[in-house]
């Protein structure tokens, strides 16, 4: 029987960057292991959502109604139905100084956060940190 909206499902899955295959996410335990994402205080397992309910971005739950029981999928999501395409005016450049202040010692694809936004550190040299406030994916 397909999935249809509303439905109740179990769902197991791994999130990867496509540029470059790097996994960011998963609910499998192994993977995380093999991936070196594994984290002591993460359950992991299948995750129980409702479909339509805006559990999960609605391009993935619109290509999950019509899966049967069982069936694996890789699902492919564009930037402008995920998380929005990359702007430029989100990079910053910031004195290493700043970070310092705020106990941080900051290393290259360290998440920090900034003024309340969440940022990605893309480089660090000569005193300067370059963060990037777009979404990671």
């Amino acid at each position: 029987m397909p999935v249809e909206r509303n439905d109740y499902v179990l769902l197991e899955y791994t999130t990867e960057i496509k540029e470059d295959g790097r996994v960011i996410d998963t609910t499998i335990e192994e993977v995380a292991r093999k991936h070196r994402i594994y984290k002591e205080d993460k359950v992991y397992g299948p995750r129980l959502i409702i479909i339509g309910e805006g559990m999960l971005i609605k391009y993935v739950e619109d290509n999950i109604v019509g899966m049967e029981e069982g069936e694996e999928k890789v699902i492919e999501v564009p930037p402008e139905k995920g998380f929005g395409l990359r702007d430029p005016k989100k990079i910053r450049v910031i004195p290493a100084v700043e970070l310092s202040r705020r106990g941080i010692i900051p290393k290259v694809d360290m998440q920090v956060e900034i003024d309340g936004r969440v940022a990605v550190i893309r480089s660090v040299g000569s005193g300067r940190v370059q963060l990037d406030f777009n979404h990671p994916l």
